[in-house]
């Protein structure tokens, strides 16, 4: 992937949109992690609300990587899996919001292809 110049503004767009959908990330697991302490009953329960919270903060410390040679990519992946969206887009460069949906087209269709 080509090496991107970053404006100050884009940065501080870059930012905004990577901890805005962090958060996001992190209000579903707590949602899920309460749905599953309420339902919880024994200590088989708590086993598996243990591994669901390892997994999840797992893929997000994979997922979540802000260094500006990776953030293409994360918002290629967000963008493909509908947590942001493409109006989100217009605050970074042509090329950039290019790139971007790029990822994001190429990710959906391998997960196309990858289902039938």
């Amino acid at each position: 992937m080509k090496e991107n110049k970053w404006s100050d503004t884009e940065k501080r767009n870059a930012r905004r949109i990577f901890n805005k959908t962090l958060q996001m990330e992190y209000n579903l697991i707590i949602e899920k992690t309460r749905d599953l302490a309420v339902k919880a009953t024994s200590q088989q329960d708590l086993w598996e609300i243990h591994s669901y919270l390892t997994n999840s903060l797992k893929e997000i410390n994979r997922k979540y990587d802000y260094r500006y040679s990776r953030i293409i990519q994360l918002f290629g992946e967000l963008l493909a899996e509908g947590k942001i969206s493409e109006r989100e887009l217009d605050v970074f460069s042509t090329d950039k919001a290019e790139q971007i949906r790029n990822i994001a087209n190429f990710m959906k269709s391998a997960k196309m292809e990858g289902e039938a």
